[in-house]
């Protein structure tokens, strides 16, 4: 988002990589195969969104929309191969019964503390400093504000944005490794929502629609906002219908904050 592009499709990549891993799992394939599968289905999957976007030229949110259904329709087929496989019966959308070395990667605690945060803060930490110190990944920034000038200066525009989608792609992999192990199961379902989360959480830490600003301390700082106010709506006891209620007002506003945002800086930069 900070170069001007986004991703609709990760939430299905999400789920589709997960089933994707769980069936291999349950046939038996070792757990390190799968794993590393796994990761280069993610990494597929970035590399034909990342060129068909910048070498081809097509619209971000028109091919990744497209993802958003292809993949999310693979997951549910994925489910449904597993359950002729395994138990004779279709429509099934998910897979459990997973080996128990697998589910202990990310399924444990360390005094108290979920192994999944062990995971989570050196990623958060290593793409902060990617983002801010090295010379590649901070023209996005670049790209973002002008992606004209940004080529006209030689930046690899197009090369940037193949990593870009990539990485993005690459991360969901991992994530959903990491989230079935710890959930002892796979869900085609699982992820629906994640690519509006990322987006509300992506401007409320800073970031815009329009590229060109954004930060991976800011944006994690706003998935921890997201999850807290959807954690306290459980506690409440609350319909799953109004955490969808919450999840679309809470990307509405924050559309409104960055539109407020650019109306207040343009008069600054028009006056300086």
């Amino acid at each position: 988002m900070v170069s001007g592009g986004f991703d609709l499709s990760l939430g299905s990549v999400y789920g589709a990589t997960g089933m994707f891993l769980a069936l291999l799992l349950v046939l038996n394939v070792p757990i390190i195969v799968a794993v590393i599968l796994t990761i280069f289905s993610g990494i597929a999957i970035g590399l034909f969104n990342g060129v068909l976007i910048a070498k081809v030229n097509i619209n971000p949110f028109i091919l990744t929309l497209g993802g958003f259904f292809l993949f999310r329709g693979i997951a549910f087929i994925i489910g449904q191969i597993s359950s002729i496989q395994l138990v004779g019966k279709a429509n099934i959308s998910s897979i459990s019964g997973l080996p128990d070395a697998f589910n202990r990667i990310a399924g444990g605690t360390f005094f108290g503390v979920e192994y999944i945060v062990f995971y989570m803060i050196p990623i958060v930490i290593i793409f902060h400093i990617l983002l801010t110190n090295n010379v590649l990944f901070r023209q996005n920034f670049n790209i973002g504000s002008n992606e004209i000038a940004s080529r006209l200066t030689g930046i690899k525009v197009d090369r940037i944005k193949i990593l870009n989608y990539t990485l993005v792609s690459t991360l969901v992999a991992i994530a959903a490794i990491l989230r079935t192990s710890r959930m002892k199961a796979a869900s085609a379902g699982s992820g629906e929502d994640m690519a509006l989360e990322v987006i509300a959480a992506v401007i409320i830490g800073g970031g815009t629609l329009a590229g060109g600003k954004g930060s991976v301390l800011g944006s994690f700082l706003g998935v921890v906002l997201i999850k807290i106010i959807q954690n306290g709506l459980v506690l409440l006891g609350m319909s799953t219908y109004y955490e969808k209620l919450y999840i679309g007002a809470f990307l509405m506003a924050a559309v409104l904050i960055d539109r407020y945002v650019k109306k207040t800086q343009l008069p600054k930069a028009l006056n300086s």
